[in-house]
């Protein structure tokens, strides 16, 4: 029987294999959910911080997805969550630890269906740690890079120069398959750094396409990196 990928414009999607299924999470066709599929990996979440709507977290993330969880009919459901969960702790973690975080609608919406999926039967959950590629949409900061990068655009950002655990969407996906809950890390990155990385190995200069502007320093914490390094981040982002 198929495999099915729900959510087919997301990162993740473009990097599994091609025999695999891949719908839209949008106008869903609820037959075709409930047809024999072997594995199911849902892919979609809404993720737009940026926008006036707080309620969208909870309609999306929560009530729809869990809606079409229940209409579909698997041996195995895969679903992402994320290591935002975690993201109020000083040291390490693992998938037994307790959820502790910083507050926001999005995590609080990820918390809940992440209970959720995991109380199911033949689930496996995993929590990827923040990842970007080409296929980041606009309105994120790496969305605003590769476009820029891509087109030879000028744009503004703000404050790039933190620290943030970062990985690929292609390494997500190969770290998807199994039965066990997983997280994924990734490797601590300056994303200043890696920002002008790119457009070096472009062949462009950052300071002729990127104003920086003011901005507030956003929070992370310090983790545990594994076999994932800087140099692997930047290949794997100039190789799409």
């Amino acid at each position: 029987m198929p495999n099915l990928v729900i959510g087919n414009t997301s990162q993740l999607a473009h990097y599994f294999p091609e025999d695999f299924v891949k719908i839209s999470s949008r106008s869903i066709d609820f037959d075709l959910l409930g047809r024999s599929w072997d594995n199911v990996y849902i892919c979609f979440a809404e993720q737009r911080t940026f926008l006036d709507d707080p309620d969208i977290f909870w309609r999306t993330n929560c009530s729809y997805t869990a809606k079409l969880i229940d209409a579909t009919n698997y041996k195995r459901l895969y679903f992402y969550s994320t290591t935002y969960l975690w993201n109020a702790y000083d040291g390490n973690f693992n998938v037994s630890t307790p959820f502790k975080y910083r507050f926001t609608q999005y995590i609080a919406s990820k918390e809940w269906i992440t209970d959720y999926v995991m109380s199911l039967k033949n689930t496996t959950v995993l929590f990827p740690c923040n990842f970007n590629s080409i296929h980041r949409k606009e309105g994120f900061l790496f969305g605003k890079v590769f476009d820029s990068i891509k087109n030879k655009k000028k744009i503004e950002l703000g404050n790039t120069n933190f620290l943030k655990e970062m990985t690929h969407p292609k390494r997500v996906v190969a770290e998807s398959f199994g039965t066990e809950h997983k997280i994924i890390h990734g490797c601590f990155v300056n994303v200043n750094e890696v920002i002008r990385e790119l457009y070096s190995r472009s062949g462009l200069r950052y300071e002729d396409y990127v104003v920086e502007v003011d901005g507030e320093t956003p929070k992370d914490d310090i983790r545990v990196a594994l076999d994932y390094t800087q140099e692997d981040l930047i290949r794997d982002m100039l190789d799409d």
